[in-house]
């Protein structure tokens, strides 16, 4: 498991190095070792924050406290929990919180950190990877259940999302497709990459999208979009049984 701390306190910041420390010798036989990062600084901790699985943060400096740390993390495609260690700034207080934040009171207790631990485990075992989606310089790490369509117009990637916003990359659709070739879920129609897990329904020459898009197709192939559709809805099914 792949820890980041993120701390503008140096004392603090030492202080659950070694608190990770222990909790790391104590799960070596049953987890594995406790890889940790600390950060004093936003800028280093969003460098290439996907790569870890668990997040501890409290800030404040650079006019940010660790809520906008929180916000800022999510903006970049982290899906991990992310645990405010609440010491100067009470952060359960914030009604704006992103999804799957936790908090610890300062001073941190071992027992408490070791609890967070076990369960951010368990998160993360049942947790699909994201889909990476590589740009020209840049790559964004979107959750498969939020993809809605694909699609590229002038050398722009356009990704719609379950919640109505669109992001976009510089790159290619081909690059794209390439990606989830493997992912029974999206298909390609026409020149559209469409999760099926978001069609709503299949009329004629037409697939109706969750959020409101319909992307048109070839009449005569209305058979078998719908076969598909019903294909991957019962293996979906068989998988959460």
């Amino acid at each position: 498991m792949h820890i980041a701390v993120c701390d503008d306190n140096v004392a603090d910041r030492k202080q659950l190095e070694r608190l990770l420390g222990r909790e790391s010798d104590k799960r070596m036989k049953l987890t594995g070792n406790l890889y940790v990062d600390s950060f004093g600084s936003v800028t280093a901790l969003l460098h290439a924050p996907m790569m870890y699985d668990l997040f501890l943060v409290d800030y404040h400096s650079d006019n940010l406290n660790g809520m906008d740390v929180a916000h800022k993390l999510r903006e970049a495609g982290v899906t991990a929990p992310i645990v405010l260690m609440s010491g100067l700034t009470n952060y359960t207080n914030y009604s704006t919180a992103p999804s799957n934040i936790h908090h610890l009171n300062k001073p941190i207790l071992q027992a408490e950190l070791s609890d967070m631990i076990s369960r951010s485990l368990d998160y993360n075992a049942a947790l699909k990877p994201p889909v990476a989606i590589q740009g020209e310089g840049t790559t964004l790490y979107i959750p498969e259940e939020q993809l809605v369509i694909i699609f590229e117009t002038n050398h722009t990637i356009y990704l719609h999302l379950s919640d109505g916003t669109v992001k976009s990359v510089l790159g290619l659709l081909t690059d794209i497709e390439h990606t989830l070739e493997n992912n029974p879920f999206f298909i390609m129609v026409g020149k559209t990459i469409v999760n099926l897990m978001h069609v709503s329904q299949v009329s004629i020459g037409k697939l109706h999208m969750s959020t409101g898009e319909v992307i048109k197709f070839s009449a005569p192939k209305t058979h078998y979009y719908k076969k598909m559709l019903e294909e991957v809805l019962l293996n979906a099914k068989s998988q959460d049984n």
